[in-house]
């Protein structure tokens, strides 16, 4: 499904949207922010440019931090039933060189220093631990259809 929104969320959206068709369906996108790459750097393209252009945009970096930011959106048969946008989970670039990209290109340079580990070598645990981004989404949206009966 191509992604031509504007936006994460945007994304999320059409995916959502479309697959509902269906029945009930939920569709995320996510995306890397590099703040010290400002408008160089497009959280909603990453997929497109991937890790080579951030290679080539990182060079001589002294602000290496990131933020992973996702989107989901829920949709029945047609009509969107909610979207949400979180961030949260931060980390630095990890050095270089970079492997080659593996499974998704994000896992092997998003670094998070206080476990000296890329995504790619996390535990399961390790990765519960610092995966702020997807617990604050999975806590509002279980907010958002919590429905009380008494």
């Amino acid at each position: 499904m191509p992604e031509t929104a504007g936006t994460l969320r945007g994304n999320a959206e059409l995916k959502a949207l479309a697959y509902s068709q269906a029945g009930l369906a939920i569709a995320s996108d996510g995306g890397l922010e590099v703040p010290a790459l400002g408008q160089a750097w497009d959280p909603v393209l990453t997929r497109r440019s991937g890790q080579a252009r951030l290679r080539e945009l990182s060079r001589g970096l002294v602000d290496s931090r990131l933020i992973w930011r996702e989107a989901v959106a829920i949709a029945e048969n047609g009509r969107l039933l909610g979207s949400w946008e979180e961030a949260g989970t931060t980390g630095v670039l990890a050095r270089q060189p970079w492997p080659a990209p593996r499974v998704f290109w994000v896992w092997d340079i998003f670094f998070f220093p206080e476990l000296g580990k890329t995504w790619a070598q996390l535990s399961p645990e390790e990765r519960q631990q610092v995966d702020l981004t997807w617990t604050r989404l999975r806590a509002t949206i279980v907010a958002t259809f919590r429905v009380s009966f008494t």
